[in-house]
């Protein structure tokens, strides 16, 4: 996202760095899935954090807002935005930019976890389920995909 884009709806897409930047995603999750979805802690951070890619939102006051992973084989997940955020774009631009990436890296398919509550908006962005409802974390999911364009690599990468 450009800064005159930023300017324009409020907050930066950013990439992030799990060794310098998992103060910020740790406190996101933790305030989104442990304090307000009561998910525990141990089950929110599985261990697979180092092997993703992060992205985060920021304010223009430069507060992380948001954070989203993707997995190599093209699993999004740990998508949280605060609630002060939420209703606001925050969560396409993250989702976006994770659907763009996976296309730079040749994946022809990302897919979701969707939460129940969330399965409306990853269909707005061109995910359908492919399977039945199923519990994780005492949650109802959803297994969803789409399908993405390819593109070169970004020459700045």
């Amino acid at each position: 996202m450009t800064d005159d884009a930023a300017h324009a709806t409020g907050f930066l897409i950013a990439r992030a760095d799990w060794d310098t930047d998992a103060g910020a995603i740790r406190a996101i999750r933790t305030a989104v899935f442990v304090d307000e979805q009561g998910i525990d802690a141990e089950l929110e951070f599985d261990g697979s954090d180092p092997d993703c890619v992060h992205y985060l939102a920021y304010d223009m006051d430069g507060h992380a807002i948001a954070t989203a992973r993707m997995a190599a084989d093209g699993r999004i997940g740990r998508m949280a935005v605060l609630p002060d955020y939420r209703n606001q774009g925050v969560g396409s631009a993250l989702l976006l930019s994770l659907i763009e990436l996976a296309g730079e890296h040749r994946l022809d398919e990302v897919y979701v976890h969707a939460q129940e509550s969330a399965a409306s908006f990853y269909h707005q962005h061109g995910f359908i389920a492919t399977d039945e409802p199923f519990q994780e974390a005492g949650i109802t999911h959803y297994s969803m995909s789409r399908f993405c364009e390819t593109f070169p690599p970004r020459e700045d990468e």
